[in-house]
């Protein structure tokens, strides 16, 4: 039975440049996908016994509708789980100039949450 994980990615806003990065280091199967309502920014799929999987430094302008999201969806696990932290890019003069964010995921029972390794920094459009 597969399962679903959907993290929202809520601070990126259309316009916004992005740049990202994919890595894992498990056995499993799954598929990783970047999109909003209206664009879909990667979609990438790890299949078979191959442990990793590298998505480096791709990017591009935020150009669709509504809120960001990242979706994992295993073709099997335990019980996935996640540590998340985001934090916000800010200028000299105390104005936003980005957001980051990073998520660490275990597949399996483990605790290790290093089996899947998503980043992305987004900047404001001078």
């Amino acid at each position: 039975m597969s399962v679903k994980r959907i993290y929202k990615l809520d601070r990126v806003d259309n316009g916004d440049i992005m740049l990202w990065n994919l890595y894992c280091r498990t056995s499993a199967t799954f598929k990783a996908k970047l999109y909003d309502s209206s664009a879909v920014y990667f979609d990438s799929r790890k299949c078979g016994v191959s442990k990793e999987l590298q998505k480096i430094a791709e990017g591009c302008q935020k150009k669709g509708d509504g809120e960001l999201k990242f979706e994992i969806i295993y073709a099997e696990s335990a019980s996935p789980a996640a540590d998340i932290n985001s934090r916000d890019i800010v200028r000299p003069d105390a104005s936003l100039a980005g957001h980051t964010y990073n998520i660490c995921v275990g597949d399996y029972s483990d605790a290790g949450y290093n089996d899947i390794y998503f980043s992305l920094v987004s900047w404001k459009e001078n």
